[in-house]
């Protein structure tokens, strides 16, 4: 008995075919460092409140850490200000199209 399925054809969510290059890319998971800034992400604004607060940087970071984000100083500091400058793109995008 072969155990081998052949899912090459198997329908996506949509219920279209997927071939085994569409198969190959949704198995694939994102790397660490992307996963890192998605979970960083998550908690933005809880971070920006903690730091308003006066919260250390480096109590934050613990704080991510006992929830599985281990972070350095430098990286920490790094996705801060990426989403920072993300966040401010995003209210200078809105405050353009209100404007028109």
């Amino acid at each position: 008995m072969n155990s081998h399925i052949d899912i090459s054809n198997a329908p996506d969510p949509d219920g279209k075919p997927q071939d085994s290059t569409d198969v190959a890319l949704n198995a694939l998971l994102p790397n660490e460092r992307a996963m890192k800034f998605a979970k960083f992400a998550k908690h933005y604004p809880s971070i920006e409140d903690a730091i308003q607060r006066g919260v250390t940087q480096k109590d934050i970071r613990k704080a991510l850490a006992a929830d599985g984000l281990s972070l350095s100083a430098v990286t920490f500091k790094k996705l801060l200000e990426s989403l920072r400058q993300q966040h401010k793109r995003d209210i200078d995008i809105r405050n353009n199209a209100e404007g028109e």
